[in-house]
């Protein structure tokens, strides 16, 4: 039996009996997709015509060579701001709890990382301490990193954050849902 649930926030449950599995869409900030949106266009402007000054030809080596070594840079920062526009307007972290394994999937159009954690040496389950509603309307121009995220729980040397972009109430019923669906004890938490 199949058991799909809508927190009212953002997180999607879907309980299948033997797997759980928690869907939280990426943070829709409107300012940052419609700024990322515009400076991709410059950035496009500046791309061609870069590569048009380089196929076209230039006669001072040194101009030539500059613009091939700027046209490196803006494509890196390019790349960059349209993974975070991509993120922003199609990301997904799915959660994932089955036969005692946590599997983390951060994927923008199916294309993504995929991490699995054994329950049994993952500890500390915890919400983390800097979390603060959020509030997708805000006129803050920031930028959550994917690999970012409200609950916390250490593995081995290693600090893992996942479901970035949820509020504390919601972060709570999912800490509870992980730990009862993953047979955490609450000396894990």
């Amino acid at each position: 039996m199949v058991s799909e649930k809508s927190y009212s926030k953002r997180a999607k449950i879907i309980d299948t009996g033997g797997k759980l599995q928690i869907i939280i869409p990426s943070e829709k900030n409107r300012i940052a997709i419609i700024f990322l949106s515009c400076w991709l266009t410059g950035w496009a402007v500046g791309e061609v015509f870069a590569i048009f000054l380089s196929v076209k030809g230039i006669d001072n080596k040194f101009a030539k060579w500059f613009i091939l070594f700027w046209l490196c840079g803006w494509t890196i920062g390019g790349f960059f701001a349209f993974l975070s526009l991509s993120w922003m307007i199609a990301g997904k972290e799915i959660i994932t709890i089955y036969m005692g394994i946590l599997k983390i999937e951060r994927k923008v159009l199916n294309l993504g990382s995929a991490k699995e954690y054994s329950l049994l040496e993952a500890r500390n389950f915890r919400i983390d301490n800097a979390i603060k509603d959020i509030k997708p309307e805000s006129l803050e121009l920031k930028v959550q990193k994917p690999s970012s995220g409200n609950l916390v729980f250490d593995y081995g040397k290693l600090t893992v954050k996942f479901a970035n972009g949820i509020d504390e109430e919601e972060a709570k019923s999912i800490l509870e849902l992980i730990k009862w669906k993953g047979g955490i004890s609450q000396s894990s938490v």
